[in-house]
């Protein structure tokens, strides 16, 4: 990443105490979209409350007020399971300034883009795309569903890519950083 990038997605995490932007970033498997996200809430201001919601444990952010949710599978009786739909709604409970879903996958979409229409700015979160377009397409499409009238709260999508180098092996890159309006 760039200097200028990071200084710029700096400012958009912190909002200058005015509105933090609400950003999702997209790349394939191992491009390095966790890293990113560990990297960009450690810019977030430490007054604040966050609430992360992930399938498995990967985030660990460097802050006082952190709330963490992680998603459970049925026991062996088939019961028990938290789905990340659930912790999604129940973080909403929780009073947070701010909301981290590591891996938006099904319907716990759906209740991200709720919460950032109703007021929760700063929300991250991390999905499986390539581009800006296909993020858009895939976050409104099934299993996600996300109405497309919901995506204005939405205001950034950071593209990240693995790329094979010859001599330094594989890399990974930030590639797009794209406006949603």
């Amino acid at each position: 990443i760039s200097t200028e990038a990071a200084a710029f997605l700096w400012m958009c995490v912190d909002g200058l105490g005015v509105k933090p932007a609400n950003m999702l970033i997209s790349g394939g498997t191992g491009s390095g979209k966790t890293t990113l996200l560990n990297v960009l809430a450690s810019f977030v201001p430490t007054r604040e409350r966050i609430v992360s919601i992930e399938d498995t444990a990967e985030l660990n952010l460097p802050l006082k007020h952190w709330i963490r949710l992680e998603a459970r599978p049925p026991g062996l009786e088939g019961s028990g399971e938290l789905k990340m739909d659930i912790l999604t709604k129940n973080s909403l409970r929780m009073r947070p300034d701010r909301i981290i879903v590591g891996e938006i996958r099904h319907e716990e979409a759906f209740t991200l883009f709720t919460a950032i229409n109703t007021g929760h700015d700063g929300c991250l979160g991390t999905v499986h795309a390539n581009s800006p377009e296909e993020t858009l397409i895939r976050v409104t499409s099934p299993p996600m569903n996300v109405p497309q009238i919901m995506l204005a709260g939405l205001d950034l999508v950071i593209v990240e890519h693995r790329y094979y180098d010859r001599k330094k092996g594989t890399i990974r890159r930030l590639s797009q950083i794209a406006e949603v309006y």
